[in-house]
């Protein structure tokens, strides 16, 4: 055999290979984008790429019957409030995450046929990106192409990872289970309902349902407190609770003695420079109120007074002025106690930390006890000697400190390298760089507590 015949037989070999891929392509193109989210389908004519990328659509159906489709971002409060989907939101929010983003993916075929995707993630962090050990739940109403994917409840295999379907009722919900253990994960799935399930209150309330129920001693006042963004227009309480996992937002009903009471001191604002540290002339805990572009943030001082900032729109020049005197500020101050009181805001302060002869530190429900007389003398040493500081952002977990006449203290240390406690909100620093190692070494703990915390 010559040469060329061989040349001539190689070329026609790898002809016949792209031949049969190509018409393998064209063959599966219709369904692209069919599965567990949106694809960018190249190649279908006269379909603009940038709407398609964003089409969720059935396994049966086809990308040229495409009209338009939309990916928009939703807060939580309007993620559960999407027509149709909402009664299928999980109502079990594995303890410790809390809402982080969501986005509505919605499809219009040409014959008006809508197919809707709402993807909703679940964190333990603070920031804005996707962390590894976030769980993501996708509701869609229709049947997607997973081809062996798609699961019951019963036949989910403990190992599963990566991303599923489950056939829920007559939809379908899609799930990444990140760090979730299997009992989680299943608790979550089975906590879906269907559309004659009864529509939980909000999703913000759903997480203090299964977080504040698993802690003991909180006030029933706390029990229905927010995560999250506050909603546009409307005046919210902010303060920082000891006990970890449960919300920090309180909405008062009474709105428009808020708002009144808001806008009826505006005219009495005046510049003072102030530091509330050291001093701590301060109470923790602040009122927030947006609309219309302007920003209102204030705390209460211990005198009555008002401190903070009221901002006008953007691209104006912001009022300067940040302080608003007692007997200027008297009915809202009012206001603010009385939310400082049904909280039952009452933070301890370092000198009460004395006669201290057990302590008991909480990590994910797991307990580390110290009662070796020398090592409570040092723990008690170190928390009383703290000096008041701002408030931080680290990660904190449970410290209980029991006394020699029966009491209990109660306070949030940070577990994350941060020589930091604080009490409702009221902060103290204890040491430098090295403090914190020294007292988890106490109980026997090194940091980080990576093995310890999901951060």
């Amino acid at each position: 055999m010559n040469k060329r015949r061989i040349k001539w037989i190689i070329a026609s070999t790898c002809l016949f290979i792209i031949a049969v891929v190509v018409v393998y392509y064209i063959a599966i193109l219709p369904k692209l984008g069919a599965g567990n989210g949106p694809t960018t389908p190249d190649g279908v004519s006269g379909l603009d790429q940038d709407m398609a990328s964003y089409a969720v659509y059935p396994y049966y159906a086809d990308l040229t019957d495409l009209a338009t489709a939309t990916c928009n971002e939703l807060t939580e409060t309007e993620a559960y409030n999407v027509e149709g989907l909402n009664y299928h939101h999980p109502t079990y929010v594995v303890k410790g995450y809390r809402f982080k983003n969501a986005s509505l993916y919605e499809t219009t075929m040409v014959d008006g046929t809508k197919y809707y995707m709402l993807r909703i993630t679940y964190t333990t962090g603070t920031g804005a990106m996707t962390d590894h050990g976030d769980y993501v739940i996708q509701i869609m109403n229709y049947e997607p192409k997973q081809e062996d994917f798609i699961l019951e409840l019963e036949t989910i295999p403990n190992d599963i990872s990566g991303f599923f379907v489950v056939k829920c009722y007559d939809f379908f919900v899609g799930m990444e289970r990140g760090d979730l253990d299997y009992d989680e994960m299943i608790k979550v799935l089975e906590s879906i309902g269907d559309s004659n399930s009864e529509l939980p209150a909000t999703t913000e309330s759903l997480i203090q349902e299964t977080s504040n129920l698993q802690n003991d001693g909180i006030p029933d006042s706390r029990k229905n407190l927010l995560f999250g963004d506050i909603p546009d227009g409307t005046v919210a309480v902010v303060f920082t609770p000891t006990q970890p996992n449960i919300g920090n937002i309180y909405i008062p009903d009474n709105q428009d003695e808020w708002k009144s009471a808001i806008t009826g001191v505006m005219n009495h604002l005046q510049d003072k420079e102030y530091d509330v540290f050291p001093d701590a002339d301060m109470k923790p805990i602040q009122f927030f109120w947006v609309h219309d572009g302007i920003e209102d943030r204030w705390t209460l001082g211990n005198d009555g007074s008002l401190w903070g900032d009221h901002l006008i729109p953007e691209g104006s020049v912001p009022f300067t002025n940040n302080y608003i005197a007692p007997e200027d500020g008297s009915e809202l101050a009012k206001l603010m106690m009385q939310a400082y009181d049904y909280l039952k805001i009452s933070p301890v302060k370092n000198d009460q930390i004395v006669d201290i002869v057990r302590a008991e530190l909480i990590i994910k429900d797991k307990s580390y006890v110290l009662d070796d007389p020398e090592g409570i003398k040092k723990l008690e040493e170190t928390l009383k000697n703290g000096s008041r500081q701002g408030g931080t952002g680290c990660y904190f977990v449970l410290l209980k400190l029991y006394k020699s006449d029966g009491q209990t203290i109660d306070i949030a240390i940070a577990a994350d390298g941060c020589a930091v406690w604080h009490s409702d909100g009221v902060f103290y620093k204890y040491g430098g760089s090295d403090a914190s190692q020294k007292l988890f070494n106490l109980f026997g703990i090194d940091l980080p507590l990576a093995t310890f915390v999901d951060r």
